[in-house]
């Protein structure tokens, strides 16, 4: 049986999470969060600007960390800490993905 709880706050902000070395890709589990923060109605209103139109990018970063460090708690390795730039150009990249 695997067990779903959380682990503490104290262990979350103690955990220490990489930064990615340059030019190095998101792996598809940061991808995966990315989407989640970006999507999830939940998510979404912690991320959203004062105004609520726009996506804060700063909190956004804050949150992909707090999540990368419950996952580098739970034992999983394929998170980096992304600044807040990063998260935004891959947003954009993916965009343009799209749209091609």
């Amino acid at each position: 049986m695997v067990d779903h709880q959380l682990p503490g706050l104290d262990q979350i902000l103690a955990a220490s999470v990489p930064s990615p070395s340059a030019g190095e890709p998101f792996s598809q589990a940061e991808k995966e969060l990315l989407n989640y923060l970006l999507t999830s109605p939940a998510e979404r209103s912690h991320v959203k600007s004062a105004t609520g139109d726009q996506t804060s990018w700063k909190s956004l970063a804050k949150r992909f960390l707090y999540w990368a460090r419950v996952a580098r708690v739970l034992g999983m390795n394929q998170f980096r800490a992304r600044s807040d730039g990063q998260l935004k150009q891959k947003v954009k990249d993916d965009n343009k993905k799209k749209s091609c």
